[in-house]
């Protein structure tokens, strides 16, 4: 969880595709959403992280979709560790 802003909890996603007019979005709990790409900010991409408000039941309210540019940059950083780390076993 992203954490919280004006007492509504933010969540992170992760724009894992874009197929056409949409977007695959995943949550951090592995779940795919498929949103309209144009309902995302304009500089969203492939690999994006979104920073998202989601009501009581834990639905995204895609309006409130901002990239998190920090958190994107961190879990790439993250990605590319591993990858190295798996390059380098024996």
């Amino acid at each position: 969880m992203a954490g919280s802003w004006l007492g509504m909890r933010t969540e992170f996603f992760a724009i894992d595709r874009i197929e056409g007019d949409t977007a695959i979005v995943q949550g951090d709990d592995e779940k795919d959403h498929a949103v309209p790409f144009g309902a995302l900010p304009p500089t969203s991409q492939e690999g994006s992280v979104l920073r998202v408000h989601v009501d009581d039941q834990g639905h995204p309210d895609w309006n409130t979709a901002r990239v998190d540019e920090q958190e994107t940059h961190r879990r790439i950083a993250e990605a590319r560790a591993r990858i190295d780390e798996l390059r380098n076993r024996d």
